[in-house]
């Protein structure tokens, strides 16, 4: 009875444990022509964000570290693609 006790407790704490994926917040350029990523990483603290072209080829990226609840990546991006509408991929 004490090792099934044991047992229904270790698996409900490990239930108990939150996990988060993370989310990007926003997308914009500022006026340098550099693309800030908003993400929001969860529990973790540094994230690496890389802007992809419409093919799918990656084109810039950076890493940021979570201030505040958020991570502000801020990616360089090739002149042609600056104010045009990128795929984004962040990952802690």
């Amino acid at each position: 009875m004490k090792i099934i006790l044991s047992a229904l407790i270790f698996s409900f704490s490990i239930l108990a444990i939150p996990v988060y994926s993370g989310e990007i917040i926003n997308k914009q350029f500022d006026s340098q022509g550099y693309l800030i990523v908003t993400y929001e990483p969860g529990i973790s603290g540094r994230v690496k964000c890389t802007a992809f072209s419409r093919q799918g080829n990656p084109i810039g990226s950076d890493y940021a570290y979570k201030k505040r609840r958020v991570a502000k990546a801020r990616i360089k991006v090739p002149e042609k693609y600056i104010g045009k509408k990128l795929n984004v991929s962040c990952n802690p």
